[in-house]
């Protein structure tokens, strides 16, 4: 009898010791960094009645009597699960994501805790507010303009200079930001034969020391990269065979959309071939695109500059006798435009497309044909043929 009631007490006793750390897991539900405890049991000891037989030739083996005298606590010990993050609008607050501990120093002792409550004392010294402990860690040194944490050197007090200035010195590096202009030329194929708006592209490029080809390697639109760049290339040269030789960068952007790699593959292996750069960014994660506009500014500080304007012959003299570059006659109720700017022009567009279609107007209002047929009496509804083409 009294066996079985000692064996029945110690499991109260340690049920109790088990509720008493559910209790003040409830309790701190609230308190930062806090981490539960979790109880477990084992059995005690066990008192053995009789032993075990071995099997004979008559009869079989015969298991040990065992009578267990209670339970008794094997562990008490703290769950570190993540717990979960919010937002204290403290600027001094931190949490840790994953394992680790902060160290807070009492004089010469560490202690460690999860709790990321801190403060700044007096002094600017990063502390627990309870109790005043200091935050150990390693403060950022300048090294060259940069600054640098060096993790290896032994912790010390982080001590924050709230309130105080940093010492003048010149800017060293600026990062601009902006959107593009949806009305910038760009260089598509035909541009050199004056398609879209390329000619005025390729002559606004004509003043630079370094191109940067931005390529699409995500694949989304079922470009191929490789073929891009040879279009684009090959619009350079035909256009002018020294800004086909300018410096190229390639840069393989929308890295962050990528579904495999097989298309910046081929990209980085035609650029090794070519021996030429080849960067990846991510336009809309800007990954890569800080590292691009360093080496872009280190590489144009090695670059010559080149004089924008090429003399390629002699002076031009000009006579009054001189062809027009245009003339304005009637026949049979059409204006008819003709001559060699105009015809000049007419073999640089595409009348089928709308950008080169703005070009073609803008061409002939700077010739001066616009105002030209206006002084010829040109009505509205009247048709007018421009070389070979009519329009009203």
């Amino acid at each position: 009898m009294m066996r079985s009631l000692y064996s029945g007490v110690s499991g109260l006793q340690n049920h109790q010791t088990r509720m008493d750390v559910i209790g003040n897991n409830i309790s701190n539900v609230n308190t930062t960094g806090f981490k539960r405890g979790r109880v477990n049991f084992q059995d005690m000891i066990s008192q053995q009645l009789a032993g075990a037989a071995k099997p004979t030739e008559e009869l079989g083996g015969v298991n040990p009597k065992d009578v267990g005298l209670g339970m008794t606590i094997a562990t008490i010990e703290q769950v570190f699960t993540q717990g979960n993050l919010q937002s204290t609008g403290v600027s001094t607050d931190v949490a840790i994501q994953g394992n680790g501990f902060f160290i807070v120093k009492d004089g010469e002792e560490s202690f460690y805790t999860r709790n990321g409550v801190f403060g700044l004392d007096r002094d600017g010294t990063l502390v627990n507010p309870a109790n005043g402990m200091r935050v150990q860690g390693w403060m950022a040194r300048d090294l060259n303009g940069e600054q640098i944490v060096q993790t290896a050197a032994t912790p010390t007090d982080l001590v924050i200079p709230v309130g105080s200035k940093d010492p003048a010195r010149e800017t060293s590096n600026v990062l601009f930001a902006c959107n593009l202009n949806k009305n910038t030329p760009e260089i598509i194929e035909g541009a050199s034969e004056g398609t879209g708006l390329g000619l005025q592209f390729l002559r606004h490029i004509e003043r630079t020391r370094l191109l940067l080809h931005v390529i699409d390697v995500s694949g989304s639109e079922g470009r191929n990269p490789v073929e891009d760049f040879n279009i684009i290339n090959e619009e350079l040269k035909q256009y002018s065979e020294k800004l086909a030789n300018r410096k190229q960068i390639i840069v393989a952007n929308k890295i962050d959309s990528m579904q495999d790699e097989t298309l910046y593959n081929e990209l980085e292996k035609m650029a090794k071939e070519k021996r030429i750069e080849i960067y990846k960014i991510s336009a809309v994660t800007g990954v890569g695109i800080e590292e691009l506009l360093k080496h872009v500014s280190e590489i144009l500080k090695t670059l010559p500059k080149e004089d924008i304007v090429e003399v390629v012959g002699g002076k031009k003299v000009y006579t009054l006798d001189e062809e027009e570059p245009f003339t304005i006659t009637k026949e049979d109720g059409i204006f008819v435009v003709d001559g060699p700017g105009v015809q000049k022009i007419m073999r640089r567009v595409n009348l089928e497309d709308n950008e080169s279609m703005y070009y073609f107007q803008k061409c002939l209002d700077e010739l001066g044909v616009n105002k030209a047929l206006k002084e010829a009496g040109v009505q509205e509804g009247d048709t007018v043929r421009v070389v070979d083409w009519e329009l009203e």
